[in-house]
């Protein structure tokens, strides 16, 4: 068994936005421990990027547009570091310019995947091609 580093118990359970208001999002420990194990260290450090973003989301999706994804969320941003200061990680991540973080999460607010991506070149400041990608946007909520 291997031992992963004690900051990873806070991602456990964290709040963040979600479709009516504040939830709790947590972690899954597979991909963490995977990505531990075989030496992915950036995709491993990055995971303390998806407390920001959840805290403080650009945009939500639910609902991916392929098959097998639906109930998904998507949730993007573009982290802080705060959550990665606070746990005297925020030397290890490097935030890389002209991309955006986006994690996936379950429709219990489990986040299973997580990476960075391009940002659009349609001035959004969202992930490129968002408007084919991804389902129905429910954050921020329209006025409508």
């Amino acid at each position: 068994m291997l031992n992963l580093p004690h900051a990873v118990s806070a991602l456990e359970r964290f709040p963040g936005v979600g479709p009516n208001g504040v939830v709790s999002y947590s972690v899954a420990g597979d991909p963490m421990y995977h990505n531990w194990s075989k030496r992915h260290w950036v995709n491993f450090y990055d995971a303390f990027l998806i407390p920001d973003i959840v805290a403080a989301p650009l945009k939500i999706w639910r609902d991916l547009n392929r098959a097998g994804a639906e109930g998904l969320y998507c949730v993007a941003g573009i982290p802080t570091l705060q959550f990665a200061t606070n746990h005297k990680l925020d030397n290890l991540i490097t935030l890389p310019e002209g991309q955006i973080f986006l994690a996936f999460a379950s429709a219990d607010f489990v986040v299973s995947k997580w990476r960075w991506e391009d940002v659009d070149s349609d001035g959004s400041g969202l992930p490129s091609s968002h408007n084919v990608r991804f389902g129905n946007e429910i954050w921020p909520h329209s006025a409508t």
